[in-house]
């Protein structure tokens, strides 16, 4: 594989998990999910 192509995955998992990070955070801050952090990863 060539390196732009490595990179560029590299980079659209890194933006995928931030985002998707993001979205559990904001979604668990008006519910108590702080038992269930343990479970997903």
């Amino acid at each position: 594989m060539e390196t732009s192509t490595i990179f560029f995955i590299v980079v659209m998992l890194h933006l995928l998990a931030g985002f998707g990070f993001l979205m559990y955070k904001m979604s668990g801050k008006s519910k108590d999910d702080k038992q269930k952090q343990g479970d997903n990863e």
